[in-house]
C-alpha cells in the first residue's frame, strides 16, 4: 500500500517537473523569437514592381507592409536631396548629365525616359512617415560636410530622428551626420567586414550577402550593433540569412522574405 502511494507520489512529481521544464523551454523558444525578430527592408521602395526610387515603389512597399523601405539620396548642385542611386545619367540626346552638377529643376526638365521625374527626398519622408521605418542611403560626391548637414536639418525639421537610419559606404559621412545630431542611427554599407574595422561609433553593419557568415554576425551582435545585409532575393539566401540570425534584410521582394520569416 506505501509503495503504491509511493509510486504514484513519484508520477505526480514528474509529471509536474516535466510540464514545468516543457512551459519554461516553450517560453525560452517564445522570448528568443521576440529577440530575433528579423526586419524587412524593401530595397529602393518595391522595385521589383515600379520604377526605384521612386513614389510609386515606395507606395508599393507600404502596401506590402516592408518594415523599413531603403532610398538612395544625393545632392544636386542646388542643394536638393533627390533620390538616385546613380549621378550619371544619358539624355535622349545621347549628352551626359550629372546630378551633383544640375539644379533640381533643370534635371525634371531633361527628357530621360529611363528615369522620370526625380523626387525630393523631403517628398519622399513626408509619404512613408508613421507607415514604415525609412534607409537612407547617402550618395557622396565630395561633398561629406554639406550632404551629411543638409540630410541632418531634414530629418530634424520633419522630427523623423526615431524613423530614419542613415546608411553609407562613406564612413566619414556617417560620422559628421553623428555629429550634426547624435539622436540620429547610422549604419556602415561594406562587402565584408574586416576583422580590424572600428564599429564602435556606429549602429549597424549593412553587409553585401556575400560578407554573411556567422562570425560576423556574431562579432557585430556582441558589441550590440544591428546586422544588415543586402540584397537578398532567392529562399536559399534569405533562410540562410536567417539562420544566422541577421537583424535585417534588404530586398527587392518583400513578399518573399515575410513568407520565409513567417514559416
Amino acid at each position: 500500500m506505501y509503495f503504491k502511494f509511493f509510486r504514484r507520489l513519484i508520477i505526480v512529481f514528474i509529471f509536474i517537473f516535466s510540464y514545468n521544464l516543457l512551459e519554461h523551454k516553450i517560453l525560452s523558444e517564445e522570448k528568443n523569437c521576440e529577440k530575433h525578430r528579423v526586419f524587412i527592408t524593401a530595397h529602393r521602395g518595391s522595385s521589383l514592381k515600379a520604377r526605384d526610387n521612386s513614389i510609386e515603389a515606395i507606395n508599393i512597399a507600404i502596401e506590402e507592409k516592408a518594415d523599413y523601405i531603403e532610398i538612395d539620396v544625393r545632392r544636386t548642385k542646388d542643394n536638393k536631396l533627390v533620390l538616385s542611386h546613380d549621378d550619371v545619367f544619358i539624355k535622349n540626346s545621347g549628352k551626359s548629365f550629372n546630378i551633383s552638377e544640375s539644379n533640381f529643376n533643370d534635371i525634371n526638365r531633361k527628357r530621360i525616359f529611363s528615369i522620370g521625374k526625380i523626387v525630393t527626398l523631403e517628398k519622399a519622408l513626408k509619404v512613408i512617415r508613421g507607415k514604415s521605418k525609412i534607409n537612407i542611403d547617402l550618395k557622396v560626391n565630395n561633398d561629406e560636410e554639406l550632404i551629411s548637414k543638409l540630410v541632418a536639418e531634414l530629418i530634424e525639421k520633419c522630427k523623423m530622428e526615431e524613423e530614419v537610419i542613415i546608411t553609407s559606404s562613406n564612413y566619414g559621412v556617417l560620422l559628421k551626420v553623428k555629429n550634426y545630431n547624435s539622436n540620429i542611427k547610422i549604419g556602415y554599407i561594406t562587402r565584408s567586414l574586416a576583422e580590424d574595422f572600428n564599429i564602435d561609433e556606429i549602429d549597424a553593419i549593412s553587409i553585401a550577402y556575400e560578407g554573411l557568415n556567422e562570425i560576423v554576425v556574431e562579432r557585430v551582435h556582441k558589441l550590440g550593433k544591428e546586422m544588415f545585409v543586402w540584397t537578398v532575393n532567392n529562399e536559399e539566401e534569405g533562410q540562410r540569412a536567417i539562420y544566422l540570425g541577421v537583424d535585417n534584410i534588404i530586398t527587392n521582394d518583400v513578399i518573399r522574405i515575410r513568407s520565409l520569416i513567417n514559416n
